[in-house]
Order: C-alpha cells, then structure tokens, then sequence
C-alpha cells in the first residue's frame, strides 16, 4: 500500500463529452485532484494503481457517494439517507474498483 497525491484533474478531458455519466466522472476526478489517497499496484493489470480510498474519511465518504451516482453502477442513486447508514455502520463496500494510471498519482516517500 502506497500513499500518494492524486493529479486527477484532466482525467476524463478526452472522453466523449456526450457520455451519459462524462459529467459526474469530470467533477469526481475534479474532487479527487490534490487528494491524499491510498493506493495498491494492481496484481490484475500491470501499470495501474488500485485505488483504496482518500485519507480524509469525510472527503472520502463524499467521494464514494458521488462514484455510488453513476449510472451503470450506482446502488445508493439519490439515496442519500441509506448511503450515509450504511457508511456510519461501515457496511458500505464499493462494487468493483477503481484503477488509475501511474501518471495520476504523485508518490510520497514514507
């Protein structure tokens, strides 16, 4: 496990702007940019960083309840109330992962 700066920013500027989540997925990378996070190399895909989470709890709650809006994935869409729950019990699990490039994450030595 790893501890990086993520340079998010910019992640999605080449993917069509006519995609149905292109806006959700343009403002989390925009959330995410600067962020401390937690990452881990990808036994499944050489060269990607699994990402783990943000540091910050409360940014990273926020962070999960935007990604929890997508269409194709979202189990807590406009459920607000029932994310949170779930969260404060600590049963949220997220389905699937997140995999970033090397070129997204600013390392820190540790």
């Amino acid at each position: 496990m790893k501890e990086v700066i993520l340079k998010t920013a910019g992640m999605f500027d080449e993917y069509d702007p006519q995609d149905k989540d292109y806006e959700l997925w343009k403002s989390i990378s925009e959330y995410m940019d600067g962020e401390a996070a937690l990452v881990m190399e990808s036994a499944a895909k050489d060269g990607k960083y699994v990402f783990l989470g943000l540091t910050d709890r409360e940014k990273d709650k926020e962070l999960f309840y935007m990604i929890e809006q997508e269409s194709m994935i979202g189990r807590y869409i406009g459920a607000r109330e029932l994310f949170e729950a779930e969260w404060e019990k600590g049963d949220y699990e997220p389905e699937g992962c997140i995999c970033l490039e090397k070129k997204y994450l600013e390392f820190q030595e540790n």
